[in-house]
């Protein structure tokens, strides 16, 4: 068993020089890739049996420059298509998984300029039932009409993401000790017992406007366990409430309680004020936290 973020993590953590060059999946490996645009989110996921799994693909544009570091000036898509081509070894790339955790730009964006490049079998996010997007939302409008396309013509499916779910980003095969659940999406988390979840958000009918849940609070979240080693990446939850809002805008604590103790996991929000409460630090002690950031309020 390797798992090849965890091993390039331990060399970081003992000071030792990162290898030039990852080396290629193998079978019983699990590779896990950040893919670095300065745009917005996005990460390559390779599981045991080979099966592939794109998370997010954000284009938040070129505003709020970061000195420059790493080069924002090609979109978001072309770096993505490149890395996936090198990864995968082929022009074409062929994903069994896309999953976008939330409707922002910095996580759907550079979708309509990656699809033309790639083929993905079933694309996931959080639905559109619960809380939908404006109508003016143009993000979102362009983000479904690009799905709607791609279911129309069968060339991939779209799933609903559930709270609790181990099918819904499977792998292909049969894989010993490896797990792949969805821990929360919209007013739902896993329990963290059996495939159980609750309810964590109120009937929206009875919330005033400013209480409402917001686009980050519906993110998808997930979990990667193999053996004794677990991954989670959760979008851009909260962990604190902004002053003045209800407690349970604390989305971290319920995700904490299910998954405990973490190996590595993707910082929320991009690190932003409202993540990464002392409960959740204390209950995951992940050895390596993980900021994809696009501008300099990041962390």
């Amino acid at each position: 068993m390797r798992t090849i973020l965890a091993s390039l993590a331990a060399a970081l953590l003992v000071g030792q020089p990162a290898p030039a060059t990852l080396p290629p999946w193998t079978p019983g490996t699990l590779d896990i890739h950040q893919i670095v645009t300065a745009r917005g989110n996005a990460a390559f996921i390779r599981y045991p049996d080979g099966t592939s799994l794109l998370v997010d693909a954000g284009d938040q544009g070129t505003s709020d420059e970061m000195n420059g570091q790493p080069d924002r000036s090609r979109p978001a898509a072309d770096a993505i298509t490149a890395y996936l081509q090198h990864a995968l070894g082929v022009e074409r790339p062929h994903l069994d998984y896309a999953l976008f955790t939330h409707f922002h730009p910095d996580h759907v964006g550079a979708l309509s300029a990656l699809l033309p490049h790639l083929q993905v079998d079933t694309i996931v996010d959080r639905g559109y039932d619960y809380l939908a997007p404006p109508a003016n939302d143009e993000v979102f409008r362009t983000y479904r009409a690009l799905i709607d396309g791609k279911v129309a013509d069968r060339s991939s499916r779209h799933v609903a993401a559930r709270a609790g779910a181990r099918e819904v980003i499977a792998a292909k095969k049969p894989i010993d000790a490896f797990e792949a659940r969805i821990i929360s999406a919209n007013d739902h988390v896993w329990t963290g017992e059996g495939d159980q979840t609750k309810q964590r958000f109120p009937a929206l009918a009875g919330l005033a406007a400013e209480d409402r849940p917001t686009e980050n609070m519906c993110s998808v979240t997930l979990r990667l366990t193999y053996g004794a080693f677990d991954f989670f990446a959760g979008g851009d939850q909260p962990g604190y409430p902004v002053p003045g809002a209800p407690a349970w805008h604390d989305l971290e604590s319920d995700v904490a309680r299910a998954i405990g103790e973490t190996d590595v996991h993707v910082v929320n929000h991009h690190g932003s004020i409202e993540e990464e409460n002392p409960f959740w630090l204390r209950t995951l002690r992940s050895q390596v936290m993980i900021v994809p950031a696009w501008s300099p309020t990041h962390p």
